[in-house]
């Protein structure tokens, strides 16, 4: 396995995973909890108020929430209400840990909870480090993956704020080294169990998992056991049916199995317009809506946008996901269902193509062969945050 501490004799990135974790740690001690987001200064994510809600609701009651109202509701945003339609395990993890420490105050139940997505941010890097041992990636192009986990902006923010994404990417990303070990190995009843664990937690962290559930299959051709698709098939059965709860919660509280319409509201069928493709880019490398500064966080972001261009238009990027179908497929059928989302509601975040964030990370991992151009990357992956200051640098 490639070792973080082999990645650490390399100033630019121990660099990068210091501020990296120290922006996580500030971030989730300093963002204010709750409250009308405000132009120009550090919020709290518009989101959030409603998943402390949703723990405060189970902490309280010991019951999960039967309502949910959409997010497009008049009022919804203070009411907090609209997430309740989301799977348990988070909200229940937090909810006992906050029993445990005797936390109740919203600002505690904040705190544990931006804590415990913190720890699931830390989480991620292992994952990466083991998918990248699987694909025996090249020092250069970990250290430049690594660089991504550290600073990119998505996974900044939720992974220092109260929400279920962290949580999910490591079940996510626990779905896809699983299967990457299918796909290159004989596997055994302990890779199958291992891809199991993942996705029934995963389905009861965000349903988004039923994107990933098609993984395994993609070994089928590098088995040589006739039974392998039979055996995927069995798998994938047992993995809903031991999401069961969640699949009748769904239905009987909110009226769906997939209860989207509870959460962003009625759909109808819509062509994402330029404004909302712009909002993708942007959300994508730095999610802080309320400190964009239009021309000013443009230019501060160009750089990175760049040399992530770069990527996007590499066929050395594009060969090692090839090598990697898990990886690829699961990017393709990530952007689809971003793709398909975005036709039926107004939900343009680049968080949502996260969900393959492994595939993205190895895209995205240009191999800088050389210090300086190490260094490049990192400064043009910090330039966005200079956002954060230009209010007290104005005043």
């Amino acid at each position: 396995m490639i070792r973080l501490h082999d990645l650490l004799r390399s100033p630019p990135i121990i660099t990068a995973l210091i501020i990296g974790v120290a922006l996580r740690v500030v971030l989730a001690l300093v963002t204010p909890v709750g409250g009308a987001s405000e132009a120009g200064r550090l919020s709290s994510y518009n989101d959030e108020i409603a998943h402390l809600s949703y723990v405060r609701h189970v902490l309280e009651s010991g019951r999960l929430p039967e309502q949910a109202e959409s997010i497009q509701a008049q009022g919804a945003l203070a009411r907090g209400a609209f997430e309740n339609y989301q799977p348990p395990l988070y909200y229940a993890v937090v909810a006992a840990i906050c029993r445990l420490a005797g936390q109740r105050d919203l600002a505690q139940l904040a705190l544990v909870g931006r804590l415990t997505a913190l720890v699931c941010s830390l989480m991620l890097l292992w994952i990466l480090l083991r998918i990248a041992t699987e694909l025996s990636l090249q020092p250069e192009r970990v250290a430049a993956a690594v660089v991504f986990w550290a600073l990119n902006g998505v996974m900044m923010r939720f992974g220092s704020t109260a929400g279920n994404d962290a949580l999910f990417w490591v079940c996510a990303g626990g779905m896809m080294l699983t299967a990457l070990r299918m796909e290159r190995s004989d596997s055994g009843l302990r890779d199958f169990l291992s891809f199991g664990a993942f996705a029934v937690a995963a389905l009861y962290t965000k349903l988004s998992a039923l994107i990933l559930l098609p993984l395994p299959f993609l070994a089928w051709g590098r088995n040589t056991r006739g039974r392998w698709f039979m055996q995927c098939v069995v798998m994938m059965l047992l993995i809903l049916a031991a999401a069961g709860t969640v699949w009748w919660r769904n239905v009987h509280s909110f009226g769906s199995l997939l209860p989207l319409d509870s959460g962003f509201g009625a759909a109808h069928w819509r062509v994402p317009d330029l404004l909302s493709v712009g909002y993708a880019i942007r959300s994508f490398f730095f999610p802080w809506h309320e400190l964009w500064r239009a021309a000013i966080g443009l230019t501060l972001m160009a750089p990175l946008m760049l040399i992530a261009c770069a990527g996007v238009v590499s066929r050395t990027q594009w060969h090692a996901l090839w090598r990697a179908p898990v990886l690829l497929v699961a990017l393709i059928l990530t952007f689809i269902a971003y793709l398909g989302l975005n036709l039926r509601y107004d939900q343009a975040e680049a968080r949502y193509l996260f969900a393959a964030w492994p595939a993205l990370a190895v895209l995205l991992s240009l191999p800088l062969r050389t210090q300086a151009a190490r260094w490049v990357l990192v400064v043009a992956s910090l330039l966005p945050y200079a956002l954060m200051l230009l209010p007290s640098v104005a005043s």
